[in-house]
């Protein structure tokens, strides 16, 4: 019996670590999460919708995601900035 790796499974987000600006300019400060209840998954499936994702970091009570294109990075600034998640009003995204 073979075992095939699902097609559907996506590879493993990296911490967002880089100073290259190309990078910097991809990357979005996520402020006011509550990262006592919630795991780097709920932060991927929270930005997701937005564009391609390629790395991420959890802090305490705040994060980044990093994605592959600026304009994601920048839709997903106007489109989270004040929203409500698990009761918390997320800052400066």
């Amino acid at each position: 019996m073979s075992h095939r790796r699902s097609r559907s499974s996506t590879p493993p987000l990296y911490n967002t670590n880089s100073n290259d600006p190309r990078d910097l300019e991809r990357r979005i400060f996520v402020g006011n999460l509550p990262t006592a209840h919630m795991a780097k998954k709920d932060m991927e499936d929270l930005f997701r919708p937005y564009g391609k994702i390629q790395a991420l970091s959890l802090f305490r009570g705040y994060g980044f995601v990093q994605f592959e294109r600026v304009e994601d990075a920048e839709a997903a600034k106007a489109g989270h900035n004040g929203r409500i998640y698990k009761g918390y009003k997320l800052g400066k995204v």
